[in-house]
């Protein structure tokens, strides 16, 4: 493997973490605004329980 590609295949990698942290991220703070107006919604709720997972998350 060259360095250019491991460098091509790292970046690949930070950019699927950061855009998981992001999505990760969104969902903790719909949870927790969620939580404050109905308490225990929010575990009804597949796209908050697995926001990796859902469908359309990219």
């Amino acid at each position: 493997m060259s360095g250019l590609s491991a460098s091509a295949d790292l970046a690949a990698l930070i950019v699927r973490l950061v855009r998981q942290a992001g999505r990760l991220g969104a969902a903790r703070a719909r949870t927790r605004s969620l939580d404050r107006r109905q308490p225990g919604l929010a575990w009804r709720r597949a796209d908050l329980l697995w926001p990796l997972f859902t469908k359309g998350a990219k």
